[in-house]
């Protein structure tokens, strides 16, 4: 797998997380840049607060840990 897409601030789902203002508005841009889709209620609850807490960090993780999804290697 490629990982230029979490160093690379450049990258478009970089971007999309960058622009959003709020934490559930990153969440959302990040399901919607990886998997195009939305969050659902639990996975949105599971993550916005850890954006909000860690900022950064919790963006990289979170695009991490959508690109090792069953649902995106399906996608790939």
């Amino acid at each position: 797998m490629d990982k230029s897409i979490l160093p690379n601030a450049k990258s478009a789902v970089r971007l999309a997380a960058a622009e959003a203002k709020s934490a559930p508005d990153k969440v959302k841009a990040i399901f919607r840049a990886v998997l195009s889709r939305d969050p659902s209620d639990k996975e949105r609850g599971a993550w916005v607060s850890d954006v909000d807490k860690r900022g950064d960090a919790a963006v990289r993780d979170l695009i991490w840990a959508l690109v090792n999804t069953h649902e995106f290697m399906f996608i790939r």
